[in-house]
Parts: structure tokens; C-alpha cells; sequence
């Protein structure tokens, strides 16, 4: 199963490691990747792993987090997207205009 997390105050690689080595001491934890950048981390768990551990764990740091399931546990497919993360579309930021 995969669950994704918006973690909110994780701003830096240190940070981004910190969480990573505190989430695979929980058994049952296949692989964590987290990105600093886009504030969210990825999480790939056995069925027996309680979700709310996983979330626990990385408030325990002092980060607020913030999950929505993804087609692992709910059986809908948002497919690998950020609406799956934050419930919205991504905004569109136009490019500048080139000048001649």
C-alpha cells in the first residue's frame, strides 16, 4: 500500500532526512521518499501498518501534517497527481512572455 502526506514546515533536505529515518524505524515501512520542494512525502507500507502511526510519528517532529488516501485504500485512482495530495488542481501559472 502507498500513502501520501502533506507535511508542512519541511523546507530542507536535513529536514526531509529526519523524517525519512524516523518513518522506517516503524515496522512494516517498505520505502519513504520524501521531497522538501513540494512539502510532501510518499510512504509505501505493508496492510499491517496503522496509518495514523505514520502520521504521529512525523508530528512527533514537530511538522504539521495533513494525508488523503490514495487508490491503495480507497479504491478510487487519482493517479499520481497533486489533486491526490491537496484535493485541488494545481494552478496554472502562465509562462512570460518572451521578449524579441
Amino acid at each position: 500500500m502507498q500513502s501520501r502526506y502533506r507535511v508542512e514546515g519541511m523546507d530542507c533536505a536535513s529536514c526531509a532526512q529526519k523524517i525519512d529515518t524516523a518513518v522506517r524505524r516503524i515496522e512494516g515501512i517498505e520505502e519513504i521518499a520524501g521531497s522538501a520542494t513540494a512539502g510532501t512525502a510518499t510512504v509505501s507500507q505493508g496492510a499491517e501498518v496503522d496509518l495514523s502511526l505514520i502520521k504521529t510519528r512525523i508530528e512527533s517532529l514537530g511538522y504539521k501534517v495533513s494525508w488523503k488516501a490514495n487508490s491503495n485504500q480507497t479504491g478510487k485512482s487519482y493517479g499520481n497527481t497533486q489533486q491526490s495530495v491537496f484535493g485541488r488542481d494545481p494552478p496554472i501559472r502562465p509562462r512570460p512572455a518572451k521578449l524579441p
